[in-house]
């Protein structure tokens, strides 16, 4: 019985010829969908050529209110820029799995201590991560209370890089 499909084979590929679809293409509808000729130009130019000056004029906007802001953080040492003081700390918990696997090193984060004293925008910057040590060393930081940096004796926030070492005694 396999001459019964044949003529539906046939009436497939002619249904296929009629409507354009590639012969390797699984479904038809892909192909009939797509668009077959280029979308209309803009009203000569003018919605294009307005378009084009209303996103200048946006990106002039972000521009100056960034540069009115000024940095989000600053860096210490650049331009007067002091140190924010520790005020309180405390240490990283050391989880049971890295006991367990007896597992020591060192995690560096990098925060910014903003104007209250606060750490915020906490980041891993070289992790010790198998074990949940990363998340330990990231709580405790958080907890952590700054007297905070100073610019021209201002209050500035200040990007601060931080090393918390895992050792077992």
């Amino acid at each position: 019985m396999p001459f019964r499909s044949r003529p539906r084979a046939r009436r497939v590929l002619e249904e296929r010829r009629e409507r354009r679809v590639p012969a390797g293409s699984s479904t038809w509808r892909s192909a009939r969908e797509r668009p077959t000729r280029p979308p209309p130009p803009l009203d000569n130019g003018v919605a294009a050529d307005s378009f084009v000056v209303l996103a200048a004029v946006a990106a002039a906007i972000v521009v100056t209110i960034l540069v009115q802001r000024g940095p989000s953080y600053y860096r210490v040492g650049e331009d007067n820029v002091e140190s924010p003081q520790v005020v309180s700390s405390t240490r990283p918990q050391y989880t049971a799995e890295a006991m367990q696997a007896h597992l020591q090193g060192r995690v560096g984060l990098e925060c910014v201590v903003q104007t209250d004293g606060l750490c915020t925008d906490l980041r891993v910057v070289d992790s010790l991560d198998p074990a949940g040590l990363d998340e330990q060393a990231l709580a405790a930081l958080r907890q952590w209370r700054f007297e905070p940096g100073r610019r021209n004796g201002d209050p500035v926030p200040v990007l601060v890089n931080f090393e918390f070492t895992f050792t077992l005694r």
